[in-house]
């Protein structure tokens, strides 16, 4: 494992002018959150600390002679064996590391003398020159978090140094020299340069941006992807924070923090937006970690035209400094020496002669030594503004060329921080934020009038962005923005839509923080809580009657599993506590201590709980500690008396007195009072009684619980034989490295940056600085313009491993900087990288039209997946926030092929986000039409070149390849994934292990070392749906049950879904078909479990169980009924409402916990599913399943088959009855009745086959064509049960494994198959042949040509044979071999496309119907044509008796027919319905049906023969034969055996 070395990167030689970083350590740091199963959220953050010179040519780094370590040639290293991976681990820049394997591999002398330096810990580098102060056991990830931990807060340090780093590519007069602009300060909507304004000029372009729909909207006017805003519970991804809620601590130790939630923000628009400038933001003139408010101090305590006295006494009353000029502060206060000093001042002074806010608000003071009241010295008399920005305030003193306001008008005298100037301060802030910030905008303010994304503030011509509608911000003068009414006015998804008001609040508020209504209640209070003894909540209903939680509890069981032995009578005579602990009161009485003598007292139930304090601590009223300090590790349920202060039981007795009254020490008699004792016995009486009313509570069950509910299945056993593992929390763990120095005096030397000492000779040290991205300097002292990005990525599958590279390009295709990231899918549920790019010059050319480009590859072949286009809005602001969710396309993203870009070495491609099109270039290609060629040489032959930048290639490595220029090998060890887990190599370079794994579904853990838990559910008596949703419910004492959802896809007539599942879990609610259905309850989590879901499980809804009178109520009084349904219905396990999964406990009470039915499944892509399928997923970031929800008759992972390509097959009706690797007498009844009906048809369509030939063979039967028909059908009909029987059995040992179990499989599927179907229709051609060919004869009548007859059927049968071979081939051409990983089955389907579903649907009609009415005109034209020659003989006699005559004589004509349709119809109907209606309880219908439709080719003996006088006569001769030669053979044995 490397986990201890410094590896360079970017180290160059041959330094050049135009590079503006070499030398770099790459710090990586992962933060995670545990998200679904054991995957986890990731936020992936690279940070390169490099030396940033601002003039190479000045830097330290020239001429470095390394006289002190061992230096060795690369030919020694070969010599001695020496690997690249040695090299690695001895700390060796990664790019020797490159041309060392280089010479491995070539060979080439002329890098045989290159010399390596074997550095002496803690020294590295190419020439051992850096090291640093720390230990020589360390890390990157040690010495920049160490390098932090150790900067002391200016409050802590006397020393600090106040040279903090600046922006300087804006010219910036700040009115001193002291306070230089933070980026930060850029376009936080007050102006800080006081000369032009610059910078805030251009920022009102920002509020005239919109965002796209699926998109958030900061409160800056940024987007950023609707995913990442997570209602501001996640991380702040808006440049302002506005995406996160303002109560977050961590901004406070952004001092001790590098990464990007910290350096990567500006201030929130609230009161704390004085950036410190490293990601603290506090009040203006508040304190800094970093002494950065000491310098805006500095700034406006210049002296200028001030008195000195006059200057003292203003600085001291501002009372931010302590001493100025040697005087202290404090000594002006005494005797009212202030005044002798405020003499001094003018009548009319200004202070601070620099403006306080924006660049044009100041203070004027008049007459101050004649003010009385010291304390309000400091309130300025006049505050005075530029009238031309601030038109909405009408001025009421005009002091020479000043505007001003009379001081009291603004109430300057409102205390909010107890620190007088900060609170003037704020109140100006407050004041004039309504005013303009911009002199640019005021300029073009006539161009933005009419634009309609913009409110004008009335009586002003102020204009903000629509978005600033009720913010909470006052942005117009007349606070008319903040109007409710307004707040729905732009129709922003994101605001909360307050129910039955016309208000919209802030998308960081939630429903409750709307005006008080019902709904707010209902999600205010839990189930438990309510009717717990405790008023949590009071409202109002839309009748004006009044509620409370614990009102109309008369059907509330009050000793229940949450009320039940928590030290709180609950029910008024104490019932739920009773025999909960040994007392020594009788029943429905309340044991306490008298607060007079402190004796044991048993109070009458009648005084518990009625407001009045009978007991020592009031513990017979302990509602109010209840209500007003929530529980928590020590319950404080001791009140103070006529005081509301409550404490916890090692408040007492702790000799101090907590209570006013000392009630809490009075009865202690110096004894320490302790209620941990393992044992009670040697507890006193005033002990045992207060420590059971203080400490019962924590007995309380304040979670969902379900000790008190039934288990389900009855298992036999609930010990777990296996070890259920969550996945760990991935917490840093602080390594301590210590100083070699006693002494650390430097913690602030490199602002942001570390601090390393470099050496030019034996002892010839200096500090020097590594800068990351976001600063420069050699002393990392100016702050860099840059792109900090944000990608969050979701994988299409989990299998994937992705190479993303992210470019930072101009629109001529130039590179500025680029980052590449190796994506494994299956590590992380979500995972969001944070990345720096970093502009090729400084500052950055404006004129440019700069953007992000973005290339995903597949890592396994380097195959190009996709490219994403990200726009750099606003190139003005210093740092461009991007942030954008990318999704990796499933399929390799196809060619533009009448693209408007000619492409000359490339080929033409769509951005997945954009409809921009672009050419990507062929390895060693660039620039905007792929014209210009790339030195790739430095690339490895196996690598991919993408383009280069500053003489250096970027590379894209294969699987088993790392290094920049992919030279490096990486290898897995042999075993390091276990249970068939997929091995990763990675780059040991930057990371802690060599490779990574990808587990079977079955494992998971680092290694794949563990099994997943198996859950398998049976569908009892239950409609098969298409999928089966799963909720998984973990219970825990700490926390509200963990809810993990699960989606199985079912397929025909699958009764058994298995679940896996990599987490503990109590309860699965099963949803299917809109139903639910309790599956599993288990107190204790197990292994493996088999259940089974029937009618009787489903959860019943509230509905069904109540009546319209309870259903007319709110919801919340409905729920206190909710016990009854458990009390009348003992066979009821559970129900649900809207918003509740209920469960009923063994004593039938009714526990329930809010449930989300509604959850969100639809896929995050719409392209996976083909042919209308649905998309569900159940996980919006890291699905376990993806499954597409077929329409009709179509199946596969993304329904891209049609399960009737070729019709009705026994592998759809039969498929899920066979079970694998089981033998025949143990398969289902269904299987087993299958092969006995198969045989016995088997037996009986071979008998019949055989008689049919024997009788169409005979000379009589082929007089004419219909004989022929005849017998050839008869072959037809025995092969077609031949092979009926084959693939039956084929099917069977399809499930088997065995050697020759794939050649079963195509045969069964290419053969047998289209060979049935293709013998089925040539035999329904034939017997339509024979009808024809009988309406024919009748027709020609005595010119019917009997020999011609015979000849043309010949030709006939040969024609329909390969006609029909034809129309069959286009089926067979999609027909082909699905493996099904999931339900572990191979199925015979075709491939779907429309034009072949049409095709198919045709031919199977076509070959069914048009031969069943050749027989049925043919058979009405024979008897009608009969009939009618019979009477036009005979008109004697009606037709109708002629009609009747023949239809007699010619019965066999209809029958036969008729036979045919009524067994073939089934199939038919079958082959239109099957698998559109996916229920079990047609499976035997199917089954059957299936069967039925093979009875004309069975039984043709009995269709054809025996209807038909001549061929019965010919079958009658046939038995004749078949009988004498029987019994000649039985004479000739008889002979045989007496002779």
């Amino acid at each position: 494992m490397i986990n201890c070395q410094l590896i360079l990167h970017d180290t160059n030689e041959m330094i050049d002018d135009n590079i503006l970083q070499f030398d770099c350590l790459y710090y990586r740091v992962s933060k995670e959150k545990l998200a679904y199963q054991e995957l986890s959220n990731v936020i992936n953050e690279m940070i390169p600390y490099c030396f940033r010179p601002i003039n190479i040519n000045k830097s330290l780094f020239r001429n470095l002679v390394n006289i002190r370590d061992q230096n060795v040639t690369f030919e020694e290293l070969r010599i001695s064996n020496i690997s690249t991976q040695e090299l690695l681990l001895w700390s060796t820049p990664i790019d020797l590391v490159e041309k060392y394997q280089l010479y491995l591999d070539e060979i080439d002398l002329s890098l045989s003398n290159e010399l390596f330096y074997n550095c002496t810990k803690p020294w590295f580098g190419l020439q051992c020159q850096y090291s640093f102060e720390f230990s020589e056991d360390m890390s990157i990830i040690d010495i920049v978090e160490n390098e932090f931990n150790i900067k002391t807060s200016y409050f802590e340090s006397s020393n600090m140094l106040i040279e903090l780093p600046c922006y300087i590519h804006i010219k910036c007069d700040r009115g001193g020299t002291y306070l230089c602009l933070d980026w930060r300060e850029i376009c936080n909507g007050r102006i800080d340069c006081m000369d032009e304004g610059l910078d805030e000029a251009f920022c009102f372009d920002m509020e005239l941006n919109e965002c796209k729909e699926n998109e958030y909207r900061c409160q800056n006017g940024l987007c950023i992807p609707e995913e990442f805003w997570e209602n501001g519970f996640g991380d702040a991804d808006c440049l302002d924070r506005s995406d996160e809620f303002a109560d977050v601590s961590y901004p406070y130790n952004c001092f001790r923090d590098p990464t990007f939630r910290c350096e990567e923000h500006t201030c929130r628009t609230n009161w704390h937006h004085f950036p410190c400038g490293d990601g603290q933001c506090v009040q203006t003139f508040n304190k800094c970690h970093n002494g950065r408010h000491l310098l805006l101090i500095q700034s406006i305590l210049i002296q200028g035209n001030l008195s000195d006295n006059c200057s003292i006494a203003m600085m001291c009353l501002t009372q931010l400094i302590k001493e100025t000029h040697g005087i202290l502060c404090e000594t002006l206060s005494v005797n009212n020496i202030i005044y002798e000093f405020i003499k001094n001042c003018d009548s009319v002074f200004q202070f601070p002669i620099i403006p306080v806010h924006l660049n044009h608000i100041r203070f004027l003071y008049e007459n101050l030594s004649l003010k009385l009241n010291s304390d309000l010295l400091i309130i300025p008399d006049y505050v005075c503004y530029d009238e031309q920005f601030c038109d909405c305030i009408n001025p009421t003193f005009i002091y020479e060329n000043l505007t001003c306001l009379n001081s009291s008008i603004l109430d300057l005298t409102l205390s909010f921080s107890e620190h007088i100037w900060i609170d003037i301060i704020l109140s100006i802030e407050s004041y004039f934020r309504s005013c303009l910030n911009s002199q640019v905008f005021l300029n073009d303010i006539n161009k933005y009038e009419n634009l309609t994304l913009l409110y004008k503030c009335n009586n002003s011509s102020k204009l903000i962005s629509k978005h600033r509608i009720f913010d909470e911000n006052i942005d117009c003068c007349m606070k008319d923005d903040e109007d409710y009414k307004l707040s729905c006015l732009n129709n922003d998804k994101h605001r909360i839509k307050c129910i039955d008001k016309n208000e919209c609040l802030s998308s960081l508020h939630t429903i409750d923080d709307c005006p008080f209504n019902e709904n707010q209640f209902e999600k205010k209070i839990s189930f438990r809580m309510i009717c717990d003894g405790v008023k949590q909540v009071l409202y109002e209903d839309s009748n004006g009657e009044n509620h409370t939680d614990e009102s109309e509890c008369d059907y509330w069981p009050c000793n229940n599993i949450y009320t039940r032995c928590d030290g709180f009578w609950t029910c008024p005579n104490g019932q739920d506590e009773e025999n909960c602990y040994e007392t020594m009161c009788q029943s429905e009485t309340y044991p306490c201590i008298s607060p007079y003598n402190y004796s044991l007292i048993c109070l009458s139930s009648k005084k518990v709980n009625d407001e009045i304090n009978d007991c020592l601590g009031a513990m017979d009223e302990l509602r109010f500690c209840r209500h007003g300090y929530p529980l928590d590790g020590n319950p404080k349920r001791f009140r103070c008396e006529n005081n509301d202060l409550c404490l916890s039981s090692f408040q007492l007795c702790d000799n101090i007195r907590s209570c006013p009254l000392g009630d809490d020490e009075n009865f202690c008699n110096n004894n320490r009072f302790i209620c941990e004792q393992i044992s009670n016995l040697n507890r006193t009486i005033i002990e045992d009684i207060l420590c059971h009313s203080i400490d019962n509570e924590k007995n309380r069950i304040i979670y969902f619980s379900i000790h008190t509910s039934p288990n389900y299945p009855s298992l036999e056993t609930t010990i777990n034989n296996e070890i259920i593992q969550w996945k760990p929390k991935q917490d840093h763990i602080q390594k301590q490295i210590h100083l070699k120095n006693k002494s650390y005096s430097w913690p602030w030397y490199c602002n942001r940056g570390l601090i390393l000492r470099i050496r030019f000779g034996y002892e010839q040290n200096q500090y020097v600085c590594m800068c990351p991205p976001s600063y420069y300097g050699h002393l990392c002292q100016y702050q860099n313009e840059r792109v900090s990005l944000t990608l969050g990525l979701i994988r299409a599958d989990r299998r994937d491993v992705y190479v993303i590279i992210i470019m930072l390009i101009d629109e001529n295709q130039q590179i500025d900087s680029y980052d590449q990231f190796e994506y494994v899918a299956s590590q992380t549920c979500g995972i969001k990288l944070n990345r720096y790019l970093l502009y090729s010059t400084r500052p950055k050319n404006i004129s440019k039209n700069y953007s992000i480009h973005i290339d995903a590859f597949e890592k396994y072949s380097l195959t190009y997946r996709g490219s994403w286009h990200l726009s750099i809005p606003f190139l003005f602001l210093p740092v461009n926030r991007i942030s954008a969710l990318l999704y990796m396309p499933y399929e390799q993203t196809s060619i533009v092929l009448n693209c408007l870009i000619k492409c000359k070495n490339g080929e033409c491609i769509k951005y997945l986000n954009k409809e921009y099109f672009f050419c990507r270039c062929f390895s060693g290609w660039s620039g905007i039409q792929c014209d210009m060629k790339l030195n790739c040489q430095s690339c490895s032959s196996d690598s991919i070149c993408i383009g280069s930048i500053n003489n250096r290639s970027i590379c894209i490595c294969p699987l088993m390849k790392f290094g920049p220029r992919c030279l490096l090998t990486s290898v897995c060890p042999k075993n390091a994934c276990l249970n068939n887990g997929q091995c990763i190599p990675t780059d040991i370079s930057i990371s802690n292990n060599y490779y990574s794994c990808i587990c079977s579904d079955h494992y998971y853990g680092l290694k794949c070392e563990y099994r997943k838990d198996k859950l398998d559910i049976y569908l009892e008596n239950l409609n098969i749906p298409s999928f089966l949703l799963a909720f998984f419910l973990t219970i825990s004492n700490e926390s509200e049950p963990r809810l993990t959802i699960m989606l199985q896809k079912l397929t025909l007539f699958q009764r058994m879904v298995t679940f896996r599942i990599s987490i503990p879990y109590n309860i699965v609610v099963v949803k299917s078909n809109r139903k639910y259905y309790l599956a599993v309850i288990q107190s204790n989590p197990n292994i493996d479990i088999s259940t089974s879901i029937n009618p009787s499980r489903e959860c019943i809804s509230i509905e069904i169980l109540f009546n319209s009178t309870f259903m007319k109520m709110s919801r919340f009084q409905r729920m206190k009924y909710y016990h009854i349904p458990c009390q009348i219905y003992h066979k009821l396990n559970c129900f649900i409402d809207e918003s509740h999964f209920c469960l009923c406990t063994k004593d039938h009470h009714a526990n329930c916990l809010e449930f989300n039915y509604n959850k969100n499944l639809q896929c995050s892509s719409t392209h996976y599913c083909a042919n209308g399928a649905q998309c569900l997923q159940d996980h919006p970031t890291c699905p376990s399943t993806i499954i597409c929800v077929c329409t009709d008759c179509f199946f596969g992972n993304q329904c891209q088959f049609y399960a009737k390509g070729l019709g009705l097959t026994l592998d759809e009706i039969l498929g899920y009855e066979i079970k694998h690797n089981i033998n025949l007498s143990k398969q289902p009844f269904s299987v087993k009745l299958s092969s006995i009906i198969t045989m016995i048809m088997l037996l009986i369509g071979i008998i019949n086959g055989i008689l049919s030939i024997l009788t169409f063979t005979r000379k009589t039967s082929q007089e004419v064509g219909c004989g022929i028909y005849l017998l050839a059908s008869s072959i037809t009909s025995i092969s077609i049960v031949i092979l009926f029987s084959l693939k039956f059995w084929f099917l069977i040992y399809s499930y088997r494994d065995f050697i020759g179990k794939r050649t079963i499989l195509f045969s069964n599927c290419m053969i047998i198959e289209p060979l049935l179907k293709l013998l089925l229709y040539i035999d329904n051609w034939l017997n339509g042949c024979v009808a024809g060919e009988r309406a024919f004869s009748l027709f020609k009548g005595i010119y019917f040509d009997k020999k011609k007859s015979r000849k043309m059927a010949k030709w006939v049968i040969i024609c329909v044979i390969i006609i029909n071979i034809i129309l069959i081939i286009p089926q067979i051409l999609y027909l082909h071999l699905y493996d099904d990983i999931k339900e572990e089955r191979t199925w015979c389907v075709v491939l779907y496309s429309s034009s072949l579903n049409t095709y198919s649907s045709f031919i199977i009609f076509f070959h069914f119907v048009v031969p069943f009415l050749i027989n049925l005109f043919s058979a009405i034209f024979i008897i009608i044509g009969t009939a009618r020659q019979r009477y036009l003989m005979k008109s004697d006699y009606r037709f109708t008796n002629h009609f009747k005559s023949k239809l007699k004589q010619h019965k066999h004509l209809l029958i036969s027919p008729i036979i045919i349709v009524i067994l073939s119809l089934p199939r038919l109907i079958i082959s239109f319905t099957l698998n559109c209606k996916k229920s079990s309880e047609h499976f035997w219908l199917y089954l059957f049906g299936y069967f039925i439709s093979f009875m004309p080719s069975v039984l043709i003996c009995f269709v054809f023969v025996l209807p038909s006088a001549t061929y019965k006569r010919e079958f009658q001769q046939v038995l004749s034969r078949i009988q004498r030669r029987f019994s000649l053979i039985g004479i000739n044995s008889f002979l045989n055996r007496h002779s």
